[in-house]
């Protein structure tokens, strides 16, 4: 009988346990947001506004409306509505299309930064209904009361009705500075839709809840082009079969699938306690600390994970790490660029304050401690992602520290 030296079968030991701790088979998958940058240059920009967009009918309305509604919801920028700018000159001709020259005086008697203006290329819904015939051929065969046969040949005629419906929304956006009127950024933006209902069966949305979604849409990616957004990615979390703190990893995944991730970075914490050599379980931790935006948290658990075991995926998932933290220090610093956020922070960069004091006396100076750099947000509450894109609306897109002041 054979018999397998010590070392051989440690090694194998090992290898079959890093195998079964790490990603195989279905690992679940769960989703969290990532803070990205705008992708245009936005530095020390804050005041915005929007004036209709040129196009047939109510389309150029529509268009503003949407777009406001986003840029509303996303909370980077202090928006100044057309009536404001209406107020100080008429931004409408009396055909009702958009008066640029006039728009940006006024923009800049009102001190706005930015005018988000352009065109909707295409805002239709077009129905095709096909009726197609079919005659259907066949032989039949039928007996007389005599017992005698006799053959023949039929035929029926069937139809097939096809409604189809395909949409298009296409907008051209530019973004103007007010103080030069130089153009920032233009980009246009297109979405489709194709649907079809054969006889009556099958959903098709109405034509305007389709103008809706699409238009909807290309208001999302204007918002990204100008302003710091979030966005959804996906990833796999590690999982164990057995060993110290399987438990409590195997109840953080489920609890992270589900998108509380509080409560599974509790578990998580709690295996590592149990179990500190638990790759698995550090690997989740960086996740879970991502998903607060701790990128020092979440680069320590990473490390340790590493140093456990240095699986493949552990090393993607630190490169991704570096450039989600990238991203998140980007936006950050078009955030802190504001207007607002600096004077935020100005009482506490004074060197120093005049103080009266009580008595005669000479004046007296208190000093202040030294300035501070600025630092990132704290880490907040985590929040409940779907496990489908939620609507972009329904979107976070700025850390609670930066929620807009109106």
């Amino acid at each position: 009988m054979n018999v397998i030296p010590t070392h051989r079968l440690q090694a194998i030991c090992f290898l079959m346990t890093a195998l079964l701790m790490a990603f195989p088979g279905c690992a679940p998958r769960v989703h969290y947001m990532v803070w990205h940058p705008a992708e245009v240059d936005i530095q020390g920009l804050e005041r915005l506004a929007i004036i209709d967009f040129e196009g047939e009918q109510q389309s150029g309305k529509i268009a503003r409306s949407a777009l406001q509604a986003q840029l509303f919801e996303n909370k980077y920028y202090h928006l100044i509505d057309q009536a404001e700018l209406a107020r100080v000159r008429p931004v409408l001709r009396n055909d009702g299309s958009p008066d640029l020259t006039a728009a940006l005086e006024a923009a800049r008697i009102l001190g706005v930064d930015l005018l988000l203006c352009g065109q909707v290329v295409s805002y239709n819904v077009l129905d095709d209904l096909q009726t197609e015939h079919h005659i259907e051929l066949g032989g039949s065969t039928s007996k007389s009361k005599s017992g005698s046969e006799s053959s023949g040949l039929d035929f029926g005629l069937d139809s097939t009705q096809t409604l189809t419906r395909e949409a298009s929304v296409s907008l051209a956006v530019k973004l103007i500075d007010v103080r030069s009127g130089q153009l920032r950024a233009a980009r246009q933006f297109a979405h489709t839709f194709n649907g079809k209902r054969v006889n009556g069966n099958g959903e098709l949305p109405g034509r305007e809840t389709i103008l809706t979604k699409l238009l909807n849409e290309c208001s999302q990616d204007a918002v990204r082009m100008i302003a710091p957004h979030y966005r959804q990615q996906e990833i796999a979390l590690a999982r164990t079969w057995y060993g110290k703190g399987l438990k409590d990893i195997r109840e953080g995944n489920k609890l992270a699938a589900r998108g509380n991730w509080q409560a599974a970075e509790q578990h998580w914490q709690t295996a590592v306690r149990e179990n500190p050599q638990s790759h698995v379980a550090h690997y989740n931790l960086a996740l879970a600390a991502e998903v607060r935006q701790d990128f020092a948290v979440a680069q320590m658990h990473l490390d340790a994970a590493i140093k456990q075991y240095a699986a493949v995926e552990y090393q993607n998932y630190k490169k991704k790490l570096e450039q989600d933290q990238r991203k998140f220090q980007a936006a950050l610093a078009q955030a802190e660029s504001r207007p607002t956020a600096i004077a935020a922070r100005q009482p506490r960069l004074a060197p120093q304050q005049f103080v009266q004091p009580p008595m005669a006396g000479p004046p007296q100076f208190v000093q202040q401690p030294a300035a501070l750099p600025p630092q990132p947000p704290p880490p907040h509450q985590p929040i409940v992602y779907p496990q489908q894109p939620a609507h972009p609306q329904q979107q976070p897109v700025m850390p609670a520290t930066h929620v807009q002041q109106r």
